[in-house]
Protein backbone atom coordinates (compact mmCIF):
# COMPACT_ATOMS: atom_id res chain seq x y z
CA UNK A 1 0.00 0.00 0.00
CA UNK A 2 2.70 2.40 -0.41
CA UNK A 3 1.36 4.03 -3.70
CA UNK A 4 -1.80 4.43 -1.64
CA UNK A 5 -3.26 8.46 -0.86
CA UNK A 6 -4.08 8.62 2.54
CA UNK A 7 -6.56 10.88 3.38
CA UNK A 8 -7.73 11.74 7.27
CA UNK A 9 -10.42 13.41 6.19
CA UNK A 10 -11.91 14.18 2.80
CA UNK A 11 -14.57 17.04 2.12
CA UNK A 12 -15.45 17.40 -1.93
CA UNK A 13 -17.49 20.48 -3.04
CA UNK A 14 -17.60 21.74 -6.49
CA UNK A 15 -15.03 20.00 -7.50
CA UNK A 16 -14.13 15.97 -8.59
CA UNK A 17 -11.35 13.69 -7.61
CA UNK A 18 -10.09 11.56 -10.09
CA UNK A 19 -7.44 7.99 -9.45
CA UNK A 20 -6.47 6.87 -13.08
CA UNK A 21 -5.02 4.23 -11.45
CA UNK A 22 -3.75 1.99 -8.34
CA UNK A 23 -6.11 2.81 -5.27
CA UNK A 24 -6.29 5.31 -2.45
CA UNK A 25 -7.71 4.80 0.98
CA UNK A 26 -9.53 6.70 3.31
CA UNK A 27 -9.10 6.66 6.95
CA UNK A 28 -11.93 7.51 9.98
CA UNK A 29 -13.64 9.13 10.98
CA UNK A 30 -15.46 9.62 8.09
CA UNK A 31 -19.22 9.92 7.38
CA UNK A 32 -21.14 7.29 8.79
CA UNK A 33 -18.67 6.00 10.86
CA UNK A 34 -16.93 4.61 9.16
CA UNK A 35 -13.50 3.04 9.92
CA UNK A 36 -11.76 2.10 6.36
CA UNK A 37 -12.69 2.52 3.22
CA UNK A 38 -10.72 1.07 -0.12
CA UNK A 39 -11.57 2.43 -3.16
CA UNK A 40 -10.15 0.46 -6.45
CA UNK A 41 -10.44 1.40 -9.91
CA UNK A 42 -10.47 5.17 -11.39
CA UNK A 43 -13.74 6.95 -8.94
CA UNK A 44 -14.98 10.32 -9.36
CA UNK A 45 -16.78 11.94 -6.89
CA UNK A 46 -19.16 15.26 -6.68
CA UNK A 47 -20.77 17.03 -3.98
CA UNK A 48 -23.87 16.13 -5.63
CA UNK A 49 -23.89 12.47 -4.16
CA UNK A 50 -22.54 10.73 -7.47
CA UNK A 51 -19.89 8.13 -7.65
CA UNK A 52 -18.94 6.79 -10.32
CA UNK A 53 -16.15 4.05 -11.32
CA UNK A 54 -14.42 3.59 -14.73
CA UNK A 55 -12.52 0.25 -13.58
CA UNK A 56 -12.96 -2.27 -10.88
CA UNK A 57 -15.51 -1.96 -8.89
CA UNK A 58 -15.71 -1.85 -4.80
CA UNK A 59 -15.08 -5.13 -2.92
CA UNK A 60 -16.55 -5.05 0.91
CA UNK A 61 -15.40 -7.32 3.03
CA UNK A 62 -17.71 -6.75 5.93
CA UNK A 63 -21.56 -5.82 6.07
CA UNK A 64 -22.56 -2.66 3.91
CA UNK A 65 -25.59 -0.74 5.28
CA UNK A 66 -27.69 1.44 2.86
CA UNK A 67 -29.86 3.88 4.32
CA UNK A 68 -32.10 5.79 2.67
CA UNK A 69 -33.52 4.70 -0.71
CA UNK A 70 -31.32 3.33 -3.67
CA UNK A 71 -31.26 4.34 -7.01
CA UNK A 72 -28.77 2.91 -9.00
CA UNK A 73 -28.02 1.39 -12.53
CA UNK A 74 -25.74 -1.26 -13.73
CA UNK A 75 -25.49 -0.96 -17.48
CA UNK A 76 -23.68 -4.57 -17.95
CA UNK A 77 -24.03 -7.36 -15.08
CA UNK A 78 -24.70 -8.10 -11.71
CA UNK A 79 -23.24 -11.32 -10.07
CA UNK A 80 -24.13 -12.07 -6.15
CA UNK A 81 -22.60 -15.00 -5.06
CA UNK A 82 -19.22 -16.72 -5.51
CA UNK A 83 -20.49 -19.71 -7.65
CA UNK A 84 -22.07 -16.22 -10.44
CA UNK A 85 -20.55 -16.53 -13.58
CA UNK A 86 -21.14 -14.87 -16.81
CA UNK A 87 -19.71 -17.84 -19.01
CA UNK A 88 -22.21 -19.90 -17.10
CA UNK A 89 -25.30 -17.35 -19.24
CA UNK A 90 -24.05 -15.39 -21.32
CA UNK A 91 -26.73 -12.99 -21.97
CA UNK A 92 -27.67 -12.79 -18.55
CA UNK A 93 -27.84 -9.07 -16.62
CA UNK A 94 -28.34 -10.57 -12.87
CA UNK A 95 -26.87 -14.14 -11.92
CA UNK A 96 -27.32 -14.95 -8.48
CA UNK A 97 -26.31 -18.04 -7.20
CA UNK A 98 -26.24 -20.22 -3.88
CA UNK A 99 -23.79 -23.09 -4.71
CA UNK A 100 -23.37 -24.14 -8.13
CA UNK A 101 -25.98 -26.25 -9.74
CA UNK A 102 -24.02 -26.72 -12.91
CA UNK A 103 -26.68 -25.39 -15.51
CA UNK A 104 -25.56 -23.61 -18.65
CA UNK A 105 -27.28 -21.65 -21.03
CA UNK A 106 -25.46 -19.29 -23.65
CA UNK A 107 -28.57 -18.86 -25.48
CA UNK A 108 -31.54 -17.77 -24.05
CA UNK A 109 -31.90 -13.67 -23.13
CA UNK A 110 -32.67 -13.89 -19.62
CA UNK A 111 -32.67 -10.77 -16.99
CA UNK A 112 -32.34 -12.59 -13.87
CA UNK A 113 -30.53 -16.24 -13.24
CA UNK A 114 -31.32 -17.76 -9.50
CA UNK A 115 -29.47 -21.00 -8.50
CA UNK A 116 -29.37 -23.11 -5.77
CA UNK A 117 -27.49 -26.57 -4.20
CA UNK A 118 -29.53 -28.58 -1.21
CA UNK A 119 -27.13 -28.66 1.68
CA UNK A 120 -27.70 -32.34 3.59
CA UNK A 121 -29.45 -31.25 7.26
CA UNK A 122 -30.00 -27.79 6.02
CA UNK A 123 -32.54 -27.69 3.82
CA UNK A 124 -33.37 -28.32 0.24
CA UNK A 125 -31.92 -25.83 -3.05
CA UNK A 126 -34.81 -22.96 -3.30
CA UNK A 127 -33.31 -20.99 -6.71
CA UNK A 128 -36.79 -18.34 -6.15
CA UNK A 129 -39.37 -18.24 -3.07
CA UNK A 130 -42.11 -16.23 -3.85
CA UNK A 131 -44.46 -15.51 -1.28
CA UNK A 132 -47.84 -13.09 -1.90
CA UNK A 133 -50.18 -12.65 1.21
CA UNK A 134 -53.69 -12.27 0.76
CA UNK A 135 -55.57 -8.94 2.46
CA UNK A 136 -59.05 -8.65 2.73
CA UNK A 137 -61.06 -9.16 -0.52
CA UNK A 138 -58.00 -9.21 -2.10
CA UNK A 139 -55.85 -12.50 -3.01
CA UNK A 140 -52.05 -13.43 -2.66
CA UNK A 141 -50.02 -14.65 -5.65
CA UNK A 142 -46.75 -16.56 -5.19
CA UNK A 143 -45.81 -16.17 -9.05
CA UNK A 144 -47.22 -14.16 -11.61
CA UNK A 145 -45.93 -15.15 -15.22
CA UNK A 146 -46.76 -12.98 -17.94
CA UNK A 147 -46.27 -13.84 -21.76
CA UNK A 148 -46.47 -10.87 -23.64
CA UNK A 149 -46.73 -10.55 -27.09
CA UNK A 150 -44.26 -8.03 -29.34
CA UNK A 151 -46.45 -8.35 -32.76
CA UNK A 152 -49.49 -9.57 -33.29
CA UNK A 153 -47.92 -11.40 -36.66
CA UNK A 154 -45.06 -13.23 -34.23
CA UNK A 155 -45.01 -17.07 -34.88
CA UNK A 156 -43.95 -17.69 -31.37
CA UNK A 157 -46.02 -19.03 -28.92
CA UNK A 158 -46.64 -16.89 -25.71
CA UNK A 159 -46.15 -19.52 -22.54
CA UNK A 160 -46.87 -17.78 -19.08
CA UNK A 161 -44.85 -20.53 -17.18
CA UNK A 162 -42.78 -22.68 -18.83
CA UNK A 163 -41.42 -25.78 -16.16
CA UNK A 164 -39.17 -28.77 -17.05
CA UNK A 165 -37.28 -31.82 -15.10
CA UNK A 166 -35.81 -33.87 -18.27
CA UNK A 167 -32.56 -34.97 -16.65
CA UNK A 168 -31.71 -38.96 -16.72
CA UNK A 169 -32.62 -39.77 -12.62
CA UNK A 170 -32.32 -43.19 -11.92
CA UNK A 171 -32.48 -43.22 -8.43
CA UNK A 172 -35.80 -40.96 -8.10
CA UNK A 173 -38.82 -38.84 -9.67
CA UNK A 174 -38.66 -36.26 -11.74
CA UNK A 175 -41.93 -34.03 -11.55
CA UNK A 176 -42.40 -30.66 -13.95
CA UNK A 177 -44.83 -29.42 -11.43
CA UNK A 178 -45.90 -30.31 -7.67
CA UNK A 179 -48.92 -28.62 -6.23
CA UNK A 180 -50.36 -28.68 -3.03
CA UNK A 181 -54.11 -26.79 -2.00
CA UNK A 182 -55.42 -27.63 1.61
CA UNK A 183 -57.08 -26.24 4.61
CA UNK A 184 -59.22 -23.60 2.60
CA UNK A 185 -62.94 -23.33 2.06
CA UNK A 186 -62.66 -24.94 -0.98
CA UNK A 187 -59.35 -26.62 -2.66
CA UNK A 188 -58.16 -26.68 -6.42
CA UNK A 189 -54.88 -27.69 -7.08
CA UNK A 190 -55.59 -26.43 -10.23
CA UNK A 191 -58.40 -23.95 -11.63
CA UNK A 192 -58.66 -22.53 -15.00
CA UNK A 193 -60.29 -19.43 -15.86
CA UNK A 194 -60.02 -20.01 -20.00
CA UNK A 195 -58.65 -22.30 -22.51
CA UNK A 196 -58.09 -26.07 -23.64
CA UNK A 197 -56.28 -28.86 -22.28
CA UNK A 198 -53.64 -30.13 -24.77
CA UNK A 199 -51.34 -32.43 -24.72
CA UNK A 200 -48.30 -32.04 -26.75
Amino acid sequence: MDDAAVIPGLVLCDTTLFFNDGYFEIYGPGYGNVDDIYIYGSPEFSCDGEFFFNSTAVVVTGTLNVLGDVDSRIDNRWLIGPDAVVADFDFARMIVTNGDTGYLDGSSQFAIIAESVGVPGDGPGVAIAGVGATSGTLGGFGVNGIAYVSDTADAGAAIGGFFTSAQTHAGGNNVGVLLNAVNGANNYAINILNGDVKVI
